[in-house]
């Protein structure tokens, strides 16, 4: 009796049973489009559909490179081949300096020379003011600094050399240099066809074509073609053509040399 009754129960129990486990999965599937429904057709809603979120990740990405634009990137220092470098400073320009005694002179400032004459005042000194002869070695002789080397030494380089000595004796010198004869620099005009002819001094920078005029220019019978500058060197004498004629109509120019100290210009007939 007992046996019959509990089969019974478990036959009874088997139907429930299946009945349960096909009914979870209907509710299941009936909840699922309850839930997502609404969300896509309730009207007025401000949640904005799944398709409008695809531009908010599109356009959050751009921003962070909208961040370094060159805008706000400070500027690169500039290259230093795009910054002119200044010009360099000269010696000769530099302020305050004096030009020394062992600089060579330039073009067209006189260089002293053996049998110059020399005026050098000192201000408020008479003892030494006075005419100075150049002597034959190119030496001064003054009261006070005794001899100094004059010759190769321009007027301003002189000056400066004197007032360099004389402030071991003198507060504040104040020394001034002219050339009152000219007798170690000299060129030679010669020739019939001479305007003038003789010795000139040579002051200052001269060319062939500056030095006949200076002479005058030519006699009626000139030939000025064939005019011709010597130069004495230390193991011959040179001989310079020059063409008048050309060099007056601004050809051949460079036959038109700078004089020298005991250069002759022959003129001939």
């Amino acid at each position: 009796m007992n046996l019959r009754m509990k089969i019974v129960a478990t036959l009874a129990t088997v139907p429930l049973f299946c009945s349960a486990q096909t009914v979870a999965p209907s509710s299941q599937s009936s909840e699922a489009p309850q839930t997502t429904a609404p969300a896509s057709s309730a009207p007025g809603t401000s949640v904005p559909p799944p398709a409008a979120a695809q531009p908010e990740s599109q356009t959050a990405t751009p921003a962070v490179p909208n961040s370094a634009t060159p805008d706000t990137v400070p500027p690169a220092a500039p290259s230093p081949d795009a910054i002119p470098a200044p010009p360099p400073t000269r010696k000769a320009d530099a302020p305050g300096k004096e030009p020394a005694a062992s600089e060579k002179p330039s073009g067209n400032l006189y260089v002293i020379g053996p049998l110059d004459v020399l005026y050098i005042k000192v201000w408020n000194n008479g003892n030494l003011t006075g005419m100075v002869d150049v002597q034959d070695d190119g030496m001064i002789s003054m009261a006070l600094i005794g001899q100094i080397k004059a010759d190769g030494l321009t007027i301003e380089q002189l000056k400066n050399l004197l007032t360099t000595k004389l402030s071991e004796f003198i507060q504040n010198p104040e020394v001034t240099v002219q050339v009152t004869k000219n007798n170690s620099k000299m060129y030679y005009i010669m020739g019939q066809g001479a305007g003038r002819q003789g010795s000139f001094p040579l002051a200052r920078r001269t060319t062939i074509s500056e030095a006949l005029t200076n002479a005058g220019g030519f006699s009626a019978f000139a030939n000025q073609k064939h005019i011709y500058l010597l130069r004495k060197s230390e193991k011959y004498q040179k001989k310079h053509m020059f063409n008048f004629k050309e060099v007056l109509a601004g050809k051949n120019i460079e036959q038109d040399l700078e004089v020298e100290n005991g250069d002759r210009i022959v003129v001939p007939e």
